[in-house]
């Protein structure tokens, strides 16, 4: 079948109806607010998880493009059955594969300039970024100045000396485009922001947390159809101040090897749980907010733990995370402590505050655990077998060899 949801129909019924939840109501399709849009992109996102849609990743950004647009057809048709869903979902998903493909190019800004960044292309899962200086890209293609007019902050921006990476993309349109494109960016961002800060020692500051990632979220992102005409731009609301950067010759080189050990990584389930944690990973150091940032930060655990897919506990979810530390008693006290202030922001009354401390201790765990993942995805590479390394890993070794030798017995009695 093009479309089923598996065993998951129970839970991706639930995450449909909590998604309509969160839409204002009285209005035509999906229309978000305030925490409402964090709320709906969390959901989304699982429900690209748990729903198989043929022709499409695991949890692509066209994949979720699809149930988005069917929650909005739903959302008012009053009672909901999953074989209506199912039948939406099929549309959209034929109406996206019989739409002509058109090349589109989308490039963004890349907050480093010239001097720190020597690569003229740098391949992220198969899509190709050409690096350029703003120079020699706007000698190529139509310059947004006259387009940007009016947007203060974006044009101000326009006129730095960062580098433009770009790459071009067969979709049905560019919004789509550029939601693909942009994904295999921010993994990319993600992973040279994680190269730049592991085992780094911060200074912590008093007051209000600030954004901690090292190269911020581009200001602008811009759309060319095949002729290198501006089709439109995009550009990021939040205002960023320009930080210090210094980018160090082995930090860039742990980068680089990241990139190429990441694209030399099979597809897999895995695999795309992995990039769904280093985007989450990198929205964490970019926000203002301690409390979005924590709560992102949160969310990796629970998806490196695949709390949403196996149903687990938030304790279970702590369980598992002590466990890849087997158990270390300083590290179990923090993950103790982050768990009482995230359960105090979720499900409390009192205002929490978050300082610097509690994100970064939070930051080093997720960081530690997103690169042990990393270096295991070839060898536990479903969600089955990481579910059943989480499982086994706090047996003992005695344990660990009665269970082996009762699995290898039942082989032998299978094989007879």
């Amino acid at each position: 079948m093009p479309i089923s949801f598996g065993k998951n129909t129970d839970k991706v019924m639930k995450y449909i109806q909590a998604c309509i939840d969160l839409t204002d109501k009285g209005k035509t399709g999906i229309v978000l607010t305030g925490q409402n849009i964090f709320e709906f992109e969390r959901s989304l996102f699982v429900l690209g998880r748990l729903i198989n849609i043929s022709s499409f990743s695991s949890n692509s950004a066209l994949k979720r493009n699809i149930i988005k647009r069917a929650i909005g057809i739903v959302k008012d048709s009053g009672k909901i059955t999953p074989s209506m869903v199912l039948k939406i979902l099929e549309i959209e998903r034929n109406n996206i594969l019989e739409t002509e493909h058109k090349k589109f190019i989308i490039a963004f800004q890349f907050i480093i300039r010239e001097k720190y960044f020597s690569r003229k292309q740098i391949t992220v899962d198969g899509i190709k970024f050409k690096v350029a200086s703003k120079y020699n890209f706007f000698k190529n293609f139509e310059n947004p100045a006259k387009a940007m007019i009016g947007y203060t902050d974006v044009s101000d921006s326009l006129k730095k000396n960062y580098l433009i990476l770009y790459t071009d993309y067969l979709a049905p349109n560019y919004e789509m485009a550029f939601e693909e494109v942009k994904s295999r960016f921010e993994v990319m961002r993600g992973l040279l922001n994680l190269a730049l800060k592991y085992h780094k020692i911060m200074l912590f500051h008093i007051g209000r947390p600030t954004p901690n990632a090292v190269v911020r979220p581009p200001k602008f992102f811009l759309i060319y159809s095949d002729q290198k005409k501006l089709q439109t731009f995009y550009y990021t609301l939040e205002q960023y101040i320009e930080p210090e950067l210094t980018l160090e010759k082995n930090r860039l080189d742990f980068f680089y090897k990241l990139i190429r050990q990441y694209n030399q990584k099979k597809d897999s389930p895995i695999k795309r749980v992995f990039e769904d944690t280093v985007k989450l990973y990198v929205s964490s150091l970019d926000s203002y907010d301690g409390k979005y940032a924590l709560l992102h930060l949160w969310q990796v655990l629970e998806i490196l733990t695949l709390k949403d897919v196996e149903n687990i506990s938030e304790k279970k979810v702590c369980q598992r995370v002590k466990s890849i530390y087997n158990y270390d008693t300083l590290v179990s006290d923090i993950i103790d402590s982050l768990y009482e202030k995230r359960n105090s922001m979720v499900h409390g009354s009192i205002d929490v505050s978050i300082d610097d401390t509690d994100l970064q201790l939070l930051r080093e765990i997720v960081e530690e655990l997103i690169l042990f993942l990393f270096n295991h995805i070839n060898s536990i590479d479903s969600r089955q077998k990481l579910n059943y390394f989480y499982e086994n890993i706090p047996l003992g070794t005695i344990q660990l060899e009665e269970k082996l030798e009762t699995i290898n017995y039942v082989k032998k009695l299978k094989n007879h």
